[in-house]
């Protein structure tokens, strides 16, 4: 007796296709109107030749968007996703939960742009980020010579950095402080660089937030608050950071934004420490 498994007919993915359309007619064109499919597989075209890969047609589109293609390339996924703006994973999520039949829900993490642990430095650092909160109960300064060279890069760009830390953490961030600023040359006075003792209670989570205090002045420049909570496997090891919603940034900043004026206060009238201990 043979199995019928592996011989039946590919399923149409409408769910999907019509997530294609949707991304597609989000996009805008030369004229202000949204893309065609024509004109999406043009633009995808031009993407994918940058890496020098084949093109696509008109046709593909069409076919994505009906359903009828099951197994679409990831290259040309990619390329919709650059073209349109939709999040790669988003796309990917929306194909996982129609094909296999799953709950959009338990592929939420997906929507969430994660970004891998190893790949935080290369975020914190980019050119857009003027100010760096990181918010944990144990920093590893002595270990993450690649989260130290990030810090190092804002503040040698004249950006600021302050560390939401536990007892343990802030007890020797000071000398870590000052190894820092000596790196780059700055006075052991500067206030780029602050340390604010907060509870378990207050931490949470672990996050880390890019330009936060711009939620304040509800910023929408390229300048615009990120924050990323970071979740670890059953070990306790950081992994992965799911990006946070404008609404859950605003209200996490809130809080840690008083923690951090009253810690400036203490330092402005003891002025002799940026380690500032909040009880």
């Amino acid at each position: 007796m043979t199995s019928s498994v592996g011989r039946r007919r590919r399923p149409v993915l409408k769910a999907f296709g019509q997530a294609i359309e949707r991304a597609r007619k989000q996009s805008k064109g030369g004229d202000g109107r949204e893309f065609t499919q024509g004109q999406l597989a043009e633009r995808v075209s031009e993407i994918l030749a940058e890496d020098k890969l084949r093109s696509t047609g008109q046709s593909y589109i069409a076919r994505i968007e009906s359903g009828s293609i099951s197994d679409p390339d990831p290259e040309i996924l990619r390329g919709i996703s650059k073209a349109t703006g939709v999040p790669y994973l988003e796309l990917v999520g929306d194909l996982v939960a129609n094909k296999y039949s799953i709950d959009k829900d338990l592929l939420f993490p997906l929507y969430l742009e994660p970004k891998l642990f190893k790949d935080m430095p290369d975020w914190e650092k980019q050119i857009g980020h003027d100010e760096l909160w990181i918010v944990t109960h144990d920093y590893k300064d002595g270990t993450l010579q690649r989260f130290r060279d990030a810090i190092c890069t804002v503040l040698e760009r004249g950006g600021k950095c302050t560390f939401f830390l536990g007892t343990a953490a802030y007890e020797r961030f000071d000398d870590f402080r000052l190894r820092l600023l000596a790196e780059i040359g700055k006075p052991k006075e500067d206030l780029c660089l602050l340390a604010v003792l907060v509870s378990r209670d207050q931490i949470g989570h672990t996050y880390v937030f890019a330009n936060p205090t711009s939620t304040r002045a509800r910023d929408t420049s390229d300048r615009a608050a990120e924050g990323y909570m970071m979740l670890a496997n059953e070990h306790g090891k950081r992994i992965v950071g799911l990006k946070m919603s404008d609404d859950d940034i605003s209200s996490k900043v809130d809080v840690l934004f008083k923690l951090r004026n009253k810690a400036i206060q203490l330092l402005d009238k003891s002025g002799s420490s940026n380690v500032a201990r909040l009880r």
